[in-house]
Formats: C-alpha cells, sequence, structure tokens
C-alpha cells in the first residue's frame, strides 16, 4: 500500500513542479526535482550517524561498555558511577539476561500464556482500534464534506479551518505528552473519552439543528465544537497511542504487541476510508451516531480494562522502582527495563 501511495506522488509531483514553474526555470527545476531526493537521504544518514542506539539494544548485543557510557553521557553528564547509571545498567542486563533465556520460546503465541499477557494483547487491540474508530476518522478524513454540511463552503474558509485545526491538535498533542507523566495515563484515557464524547454528542444536535432549521450559528458552533472534540483527542489519544502499548509491554513482546497495535490501527482505518464516505453521504449527520455509541463504550472499556502506570510505581515487568533518599536523584522514581 506504501509503494503504491509513492507511485502516486511520484507520478503527480513533477508534472506540477513543471506546470507552475517559470519558463526561464521550468528545466532545471524539474530535473532537480528528482536529484533533490539525495539531501533528503544526506539528511537522514546524518540523523543515524549521529544518534545513539539504545542501551537495551547494545547489552543485548553484548557490547556493555557502549551502553554504559550512552547512558552515562545522557543521564549523568559523563559520569559512569553516578548511582543512577549504574542502577539503570545492573537492571538492563539482569533483565537481557532473563529475557534472553525466555526468548528461546518466545513467539506471538507467548501472549496467550498468562492471564497478564492476554491482558495487555487485548489492550493492544482495543487501542489500535479505539484511536482511529473515536470519531476522529470521520472528522480528519472528510473535513470538507462536513464543513459543508454545515454551512462553509468556502475552499478558502476549509483550508483555513484545516491549518487552525492542524496547529491546534499539534499544540495539544504535547500538552497532552507532558502531562502524561505528571497525571497518568488511565486519567488523561478517562478525560479524554468523556470529553470527546460530551463534544461528539453536541456536534451532532448542532449538526442536526443546521440541516433542520438552517440556523447560521448552530454551524458556526459545530467548527468550535470540533476544534474542543480534537483537543480531548490530542491529550492522550494521540500521544499515548504508542506509548501506552510500548510501556505496558516487556521486552520480549514489546515489538510484537506494537506490530499488533499497528496492525488494528491501519485495519480499522482502511475500514473507515472506505465506509465513513458511504454513510456520510447517505444518511448525513445522522452517522455521527455510531461513533456516539462507540465513544460510550470506549469510557467503559478504560475503566475496566486499562492498567494505570500511577506516578510512583510504574507497572510489573517493564518497571522497576528506586528510592533514593539523597543526592541528585532523591526521591522515589521508576525505570524502564
Amino acid at each position: 500500500m506504501l509503494g503504491i501511495g509513492l507511485g502516486f506522488s511520484q507520478t503527480a509531483a513533477p508534472p506540477l513542479t513543471t506546470e507552475i514553474a517559470h519558463p526561464k526555470h521550468r528545466g532545471q527545476i524539474t530535473a532537480l526535482f528528482q536529484a533533490i531526493w539525495y539531501w533528503g537521504a544526506i539528511l537522514s544518514a546524518c540523523i543515524t550517524l549521529v544518534t545513539p542506539e539504545s542501551p537495551r539494544w547494545l547489552v543485548s548485543k553484548g557490547r556493555t561498555d557502549e551502553a554504559l557510557n550512552m547512558l552515562a553521557k545522557y543521564h549523568a553528564n559523563g559520569d559512569i558511577n553516578d548511582e543512577l547509571v549504574r542502577f539503570e545498567f545492573s537492571e538492563i542486563r539482569e533483565a537481557i539476561s532473563r529475557e534472553r533465556e525466555a526468548s528461546k520460546t518466545t513467539g506471538f503465541l507467548s501472549f496467550f500464556e498468562t492471564r497478564g499477557n492476554r491482558h495487555r494483547l487485548l489492550i493492544c487491540l482495543l487501542v489500535g482500534f479505539m484511536i482511529q474508530w473515536a470519531g476522529n476518522g470521520i472528522v480528519s478524513y472528510y473535513l470538507a464534506p462536513i464543513l459543508e454540511s454545515v454551512g462553509v463552503t468556502s475552499a478558502v474558509s476549509q483550508a483555513a479551518i484545516n491549518v487552525g485545526l492542524q496547529v491546534w491538535n499539534a499544540l495539544l498533542a504535547a500538552a497532552g505528552a507532558v502531562a502524561a507523566e505528571r497525571y497518568g495515563r488511565r486519567p488523561l484515557w478517562m478525560i479524554s473519552a468523556c470529553g470527546m464524547l460530551v463534544s461528539f454528542i453536541i456536534v451532532t444536535a448542532l449538526s442536526a439543528v443546521f440541516a433542520e432549521k438552517h440556523i447560521d450559528a448552530a454551524g458556526s458552533a459545530v467548527v468550535a465544537f470540533l476544534f474542543i472534540f480534537f483537543g480531548f483527542y490530542d491529550i492522550a489519544f494521540t500521544p499515548l497511542s504508542i506509548a501506552y502499548p510500548v510501556e505496558i509491554l516487556p521486552f520480549r513482546l514489546r515489538s510484537k504487541g506494537l506490530s499488533i497495535s499497528l496492525t488494528v490501527v491501519f485495519g480499522a482505518g482502511f475500514f473507515n476510508q472506505y465506509v465513513n464516505p458511504v454513510a456520510l453521504g447517505a444518511i448525513h449527520w445522522k452517522f455521527y451516531f455510531v461513533y456516539i455509541g462507540t465513544l460510550t463504550a470506549m469510557i467503559f472499556i478504560i475503566y475496566f480494562v486499562s492498567l494505570d502506570i500511577p506516578a510512583g510505581c510504574r507497572h510489573t515487568d517493564a518497571w522497576v522502582v528506586v528510592s533514593r533518599d539523597q543526592g541528585p536523584h532523591a526521591g522515589r522514581n521508576c525505570y524502564r527495563v
């Protein structure tokens, strides 16, 4: 699917470049289109060259000195004897040793071996589904027809709203990523889902008012509540969609669990992309009731199924707790292993 998308862009972009270029520069600009690819490759190579390897990966490959130096450089200003660095290093080595023994029998079937792993698998599946079926998919993919349905028909106005919405999303998603560490994951999930449900109910009601009575103010209010809806989505569903599955999974299942979650994401997104426009075109705002139902279900799912990762202790085998009474790292902290 990625290859098909790349083919579309490579087919469309060069003619567009040629058609909008000034005739005097058209030949050079069109030729530079493909030549600039190397600058992207250079940037990618440089980023790869100067960024550190994961200390867990280094330990798993027997490159323990490099792992220790990496931890010291980024966690203790280069001091390899720092208490935190030594603690992290020893815990990583122990975890990798245990995981190496377990990996001899580790596969996707390992998710079914214990109750805890089955619970984690369920969360990975649900997260992948929820981040696509919270109502965001229909608004993200079909913002223009939604805006047209509430009276915003100008292409310029639609584009301006889209730009503003993306800036709003970027700011709120960053705020949610920061807040997750301070307030905990589960509370953010709950606040996000409840806020989206209330917002989407209001969007549905306002859309119905505009469709039935053609009150312009109702259409304008829909736009405002779409921003509010996405604000609630951004604070949890955006930053935690990757972070949460990774955090609750032990090292040996981390990559497998994330791949399962992303597979569900793509599957749910594929369904959304081809079913939503048909339903939206057929029943218009009444289709929103489907997402009111899914959001309601998500609140109960989050409440009863989610694993809390409290500020004082980050979860079982994926985290360890260390207490410090003095020094620069005094306090009760958790570190992933």
